[in-house]
């Protein structure tokens, strides 16, 4: 298994990407008591009278708020609600990441975005960036009937007991882009897609050239290639 921690890493995430604009941050009390916090961004011309399709958005390194914020200016939030989408990301509660044990409070979340916004056609959109890749796929395989798709910028399955269970996302489109020079990750994801081509499920994976494990050239307005192939 590999996880990426590297500071500078985030230190370019997080330099990228200015504070939060219509993102508001929330806290959510589960039923055991954790309290989780996450980020949710409206469309423009919201009408609670509608349905929407709902983007949960993983975020890298430590999946803290800064974290959170990064991944949704870098990514998700500005081109999400141009196109229409609820885009919600939450924060680990403590310290153990969305694939080391913080998942279990995820499903939870998505029935109070559901009860509480109307969710088009009641599945979400699945997403992750980093160690938010590696969680992704470890939420998509607990979770299958919960998502209409799955992305990653980049990620892979957290596990062997993870990937040997690829099988359960054929109902899926999956996206998958990495940097060519993102070596590390470069090879699972590959290996990965593989897999879940023989396994039947949509599968677009596309390697940037000239970029490492931040994938700069699909940030800001670029992120309208990561959109295009969530919803193809």
């Amino acid at each position: 298994m590999r996880t990426i921690s590297t500071a500078a890493v985030y230190l370019l995430l997080a330099a990228a990407a200015p504070s939060a604009g219509a993102a508001q941050l929330e806290t959510l009390t589960l039923s055991d008591a954790t309290e989780l916090t996450y980020a949710i961004a409206l469309p423009d011309g919201y009408d609670s009278a509608k349905t929407y399709p709902v983007l949960l958005a993983l975020p890298p390194g430590p999946q803290t708020v800064n974290m959170v914020n990064a991944g949704l200016e870098s990514y998700w939030e500005a081109e999400g609600t141009s196109r229409g989408f609820i885009v919600v990301s939450p924060a680990v509660p403590g310290t153990d990441l969305f694939f080391q044990g913080s998942e279990k409070y995820l499903p939870e979340l998505m029935a109070y975005i559901s009860q509480t916004y109307g969710v088009a056609g009641g599945k979400f959109d699945l997403a992750g960036v980093s160690n938010g890749g590696l969680s992704a796929f470890k939420v998509a395989v607990d979770n299958p009937d919960q998502f209409r798709s799955l992305t990653v910028i980049p990620g892979f399955p957290p596990s062997r007991e993870v990937f040997g269970q690829l099988e359960r996302l054929a109902g899926l489109t999956v996206s998958m882009f990495v940097g060519e020079r993102d070596s590390g990750w470069l090879e699972p994801m590959t290996s990965t897609a593989e897999a879940l081509r023989t396994a039947g499920t949509d599968v677009y994976m596309e390697v940037i050239p000239d970029n490492g494990h931040f994938v700069t050239d699909l940030s800001g307005p670029a992120a309208a290639r990561i959109f295009d192939q969530i919803q193809r």
